[in-house]
């Protein structure tokens, strides 16, 4: 009879021992495994023109630049030229600011008139002049994060004009647009 007790305590205490194990694996199949991360990924976008130097080739020669607040990718330049060979350059300085890389889509001019008077010409790193846009691309092409780089525009009355041009034709209002995008990854 004792034996038959042990045998009753010792299945008692197995059963036990099973739903304590079945209550403990329940309780933690019950509970919801949190698995949680915040990353975010913030971006500025900040490319405009910082400066417009111009550098006339003599006393009589003007040049001036309003750079648009509403943008700060467009600018107005206006020049008063006399005499044949007279020139401007304009020394423009673009800036990205933000934390985005920028890649130069377009520089657009646009002048108030058209005529054969004024010559319009990028000047490559090496002084090289051109009227090619694909060139001035090419040298700038990409403004990355906090990075400032320059392009030289000269504007200039042509020097193989002979005779005598009109006050309109002298004087030239130019417009340029810069277009930007954003960097593909």
């Amino acid at each position: 009879m004792e034996n038959l007790l042990k045998q009753k305590k010792s299945l008692l205490m197995l059963l036990f021992g099973i739903v304590l194990i079945m209550g403990i694996g329940f309780a933690a199949y019950g509970q919801q495994l949190k698995i949680s991360d915040t990353s975010s990924i913030i971006t500025s976008w900040n490319v405009y023109i910082k400066s417009i130097d111009s550098d006339a080739s003599d006393e009589w020669v003007t040049g001036s630049s309003i750079i648009d607040k509403t943008t700060n990718l467009k600018a107005d330049l206006t020049t008063e030229l006399k005499y044949p060979g007279d020139n401007v350059v304009y020394t423009i300085t673009l800036r990205n600011g933000g934390s985005a890389d920028a890649i130069l889509r377009t520089i657009d001019l646009i002048a108030s008139n058209d005529n054969t008077v004024i010559n319009y010409k990028y000047l490559t790193k090496t002084g090289v002049e051109t009227v090619d846009s694909n060139l001035i691309k090419q040298e700038i092409m990409q403004l990355n994060s906090n990075e400032e780089k320059s392009f030289r525009l000269k504007v200039e009355y042509d020097p193989t004009k002979t005779g005598t041009a009109t006050q309109e034709q002298k004087q030239n209002s130019l417009k340029i647009d810069i277009v930007y995008d954003s960097v593909e990854e």
